[in-house]
């Protein structure tokens, strides 16, 4: 990693988190229930922590185009470190709030995996509008860009939202409230 760039540390975090929830997807037909039910809270626990990188990568882009100097100044490996630990430890303490207060825990979740969205809109908005105003920026550059942030953004929606619609559609069944029933 150069100095000064975070980006990097930030991909190959969500690499080895997309890494551990692929080997914890590949034995869940073929084990008994105590270790199947180990293997989904770590493959919950590694889908929150790729949804925060998402989000750090995406945040670490609009920041070197909309604010390139404080980026260059502020930024250091140090602070990436800090919030790769903040990324990894997140999770387990909302795990933790969602165990005390189990009512609340089937909010928590599809809460924290909702929060990212506006987020990616906003990086992908000001993004857009940074660099439509910049000049001395080469067009294949602003393409490649903009594209970083539509990919994190495409991403998301694909995989995550479903997911998130799922824990919302199996809590609003739960407590009678959905629409559709099943039989």
């Amino acid at each position: 990693v150069k100095r000064d760039q975070g980006a990097p540390v930030y991909v190959i975090n969500l690499l080895f988190a997309d890494l551990i929830q692929l080997c914890t997807r590949i034995p869940m037909n073929s084990l008994s229930d105590d270790i199947l039910i180990v293997l989904i809270v770590i493959w919950y626990f590694c889908y929150f922590v790729s949804v925060g990188f998402m989000v750090c990568i995406s945040f670490e882009r609009y920041l070197v185009i909309a604010m390139p100097l404080w980026y260059r100044f502020r930024r250091n490996i140090k602070t990436s470190v800090v919030v790769c630990v903040v990324v990894w430890a997140l999770p387990l303490l909302l795990s933790l709030f969602a165990f005390m207060l189990p009512v609340m825990g089937s909010y928590i979740f599809p809460g924290f995996l909702l929060l990212p969205f506006p987020l990616f809109i906003f990086f992908l908005v000001g993004t857009i509008k940074t660099l439509s105003g910049a000049l001395s920026v080469p067009a294949d550059e602003k393409r490649r860009i903009v594209a970083i942030q539509v990919v994190v953004l495409l991403i998301y929606a694909l995989l995550y939202l479903p997911i998130i619609a799922q824990l919302l559609s199996f809590d609003l069944l739960d407590k009678g409230l959905g629409l559709v029933t099943l039989v």
